[in-house]
């Protein structure tokens, strides 16, 4: 009977195996390398600014065309579009192959104004982003209590843990009368307690809003009031009950 020859087959399995494993990464290598040389910025396309120019937007993002996409990091352009100009509230980054970045971004707009312990009035946006500064605060909603950690122009306002809450009380209030068409109207908000919110309207009404929950639908209440009031009217309105608004004429 043959005797067994020495068995080879693993060692020889091992070997070819790392040899594909060397193909692949050098195949790798050169698609990387091509592309590399191939993919290029060739365009930027920007949309959704009307506070900010084209050229503002394309400076701030610090894309140049003829950059190697695969050097390009969209976050990075993202982060920083987002930073440099304040009024941007969201900017979103994306490629178009083969060489097109496409940003679009949505602006917001100054709708209320905060007082520093400095002195200084900030303007803010209705998510809670500093848009700016200005020394005459009454064009915009004044916003009581809430005090600022830091204010700087181009981020979110910064706060205390304690009062997170109130900022995203506000926020979805500034909101919401956005959407109603009624933010103009608005002189001053109270959230200095989240279980008695305070809105001052027109230097007409005190509209007491209760707590921080159901703010939609007390706003859909305030909408039928104000509806069914005639010019020169003045009062309270509370907002605070369940079913309805309730008009208290002065």
């Amino acid at each position: 009977m043959d005797k067994a020859l020495p068995a080879r087959y693993p060692d020889a399995q091992r070997t070819e195996q790392t040899a594909r494993i060397i193909r692949w990464i050098l195949a790798a290598l050169c698609i990387f390398a091509a592309l590399y040389g191939f993919l290029k910025i060739t365009d930027v396309q920007i949309s959704g600014n009307m506070v900010y120019s084209n050229e503002e937007v394309l400076s701030a993002s610090g894309l140049r065309k003829g950059t190697p996409l695969l050097l390009t990091r969209m976050g990075a352009v993202k982060r920083v579009v987002e930073s440099k100009l304040p009024a941007v509230e969201k900017a979103e980054v994306r490629i178009r192959l083969p060489g097109t970045v496409v940003i679009r971004i949505r602006e917001g707009t100054a709708v209320a104004s905060l007082r520093m312990e400095d002195g200084r009035n900030l303007l803010l946006s209705a998510k809670g982003k500093v848009v700016g500064e200005t020394d005459d605060p009454s064009a915009y909603i004044r916003l009581i209590g809430i005090t600022p950690l830091e204010g700087d122009v181009g981020r979110l306002l910064k706060l205390d843990t304690a009062d997170t809450a109130k900022l995203e009380c506000l926020s979805e209030l500034l909101t919401l009368l956005e959407e109603h068409g009624r933010i103009g109207e608005v002189r001053e908000l109270d959230v200095a307690n989240l279980t008695s919110i305070r809105m001052n309207y027109a230097d007409r009404f005190q509209v007491r809003l209760g707590g921080a929950d159901r703010l939609a639908e007390k706003l859909d209440f305030l909408e039928q009031i104000l509806e069914e009031l005639t010019y020169g009217e003045t009062g309270t309105i509370d907002l605070t009950r369940e079913t309805e608004g309730h008009y208290i004429p002065r």
